[in-house]
């Protein structure tokens, strides 16, 4: 629990993990051999955040979201300070699909649809 999380204040001591390190002791046993034995539940927050960026996609498409206010969403959700973590949980910059998507989202709505508005023509003088 970060100490910026809202509930720190209430929490009379700081978590030790324990019951998440006994469930995970568990489920690793009845769990079949793919299962990864490096499971963190810290996993669990990265996956719901990538999620929840896959079902915003759809607002920012639809002009609900702008570009960007969907991170900052994200962000506010988990309760995290810098913008920076958040996008760490979502490896934005490791998905060069979605970054080419968003970049050429972003230029059809900045050319109004196309590149045709910057053709240069050159003419002989």
């Amino acid at each position: 629990m970060a100490k910026s999380d809202p509930r720190y204040t209430i929490v009379k001591s700081p978590q030790t993990g324990q019951v998440t390190e006994t469930i995970k002791r568990k489920l690793i046993t009845k769990a079949s051999s793919p299962f990864p034995k490096n499971f963190s539940y810290h996993w669990l927050r990265a996956t719901f955040a990538y999620q929840l960026y896959q079902r915003l996609q759809a607002l920012v498409r639809d002009g609900a979201l702008k570009p960007g206010e969907d991170i900052d969403f994200i962000q506010k959700r988990m309760h995290h300070e810098s913008r920076e973590t958040t996008e760490n949980y979502l490896k934005l910059f490791n998905m060069t699909h979605e970054k080419v998507i968003a970049q050429e989202i972003w230029e059809e709505k900045l050319f109004n649809g196309g590149y045709a508005l910057l053709k240069v023509v050159a003419h002989d003088e």
